[in-house]
């Protein structure tokens, strides 16, 4: 995870590297979709992200659940990811 900067990131089709960069840290868009599509239910997901005034930039994710997914499985994936950001972020970070 490229959460600090001087950190070599992933670089996008176009050549460019690609973050999101949330206050003084770099977050790459790569791993926090193949974090996220690595939990059940979870059929695509998409990092990108959002602008903010106190941040700069926030992780926004869209994700596409299997079609028996219901509203129950959405509310536990939306924790579930909370939790799993926050993670990764202590991981890097702490």
């Amino acid at each position: 995870m490229v959460w600090g900067a001087g950190t070599p990131a992933e670089e996008g089709s176009n050549g460019k590297v690609e973050l999101i960069k949330r206050g003084g840290e770099q977050v790459s868009p790569y791993e926090v979709e193949a974090a996220v599509r690595g939990q059940e239910s979870v059929v695509f997901a998409v990092a990108f992200a959002v602008p903010t005034a106190v941040w700069g930039e926030e992780v926004g994710v869209a994700i596409v659940l299997e079609d028996d997914s219901g509203p129950a499985a959405t509310k536990e994936l939306t924790l579930s990811n909370r939790t799993l950001l926050r993670e990764m972020h202590d991981a890097c970070c702490a």
